[in-house]
């Protein structure tokens, strides 16, 4: 006994819709989710920053170990110290090129003038200064002169739970080194 389908049969109008409604719009904007970006954007720039800085700080802490060692040129300045400032300097010119910000961080620890490492450099001087009438603890400024005369101030004697705005919880940034 075979079966006739007919247009009009009850069952056949049933499967046909529930064929329809399973078949939903593939462009519907409400089904898709927002795609999450799986990597870093402009990582191997972010990698060799990172390099650039980690060998330049490496060069600039042999200063202190090879302090004994006879490696001078003409002018007197240590091979160490020229390969660490032009390190620093080609870590500032790929950032600029390739339009990177540096992390705050980092832009406190070069000088602008000479491209060295002002906390870590042995060529460098640190002194709390207070040049307020009162010399209250809250006007204490931190003074970092580097080899070069170029002077960097941190005042931190105002408000000694202020956390600066990169170093916040709340603030995602891309890449920290």
């Amino acid at each position: 006994m075979s079966k006739t389908v007919t247009k009009n049969d009850p069952e056949n109008l049933k499967s046909a819709k529930n064929t329809k409604q399973q078949k939903a719009p593939k462009n519907s904007k409400t089904q898709k989710a927002p795609k999450v970006p799986n990597n870093i954007p402009k990582k191997d720039h972010y990698q060799r920053l990172t390099y650039l800085y980690k060998i330049g700080s490496i060069m600039s802490s042999n200063l202190v170990d090879a302090g004994s060692i006879s490696q001078s040129t003409k002018q007197g300045t240590n091979t160490f110290d020229i390969l660490s400032r032009a390190y620093i300097k080609n870590l500032d010119l790929v950032s600029k090129k390739v339009v990177l910000k540096l992390h705050p961080n980092i832009k406190r620890t070069i000088c602008k003038n000479c491209s060295r490492l002002v906390v870590t450099s042995p060529n460098s001087t640190m002194r709390i200064m207070n040049e307020s009438k009162k010399k209250s603890p809250k006007n204490d400024v931190l003074e970092i002169v580097c080899e070069c005369g170029t002077k960097k101030r941190f005042p931190f004697g105002k408000d000694p739970n202020y956390i600066p705005f990169a170093e916040r919880d709340s603030v995602v940034v891309d890449a920290k080194f």
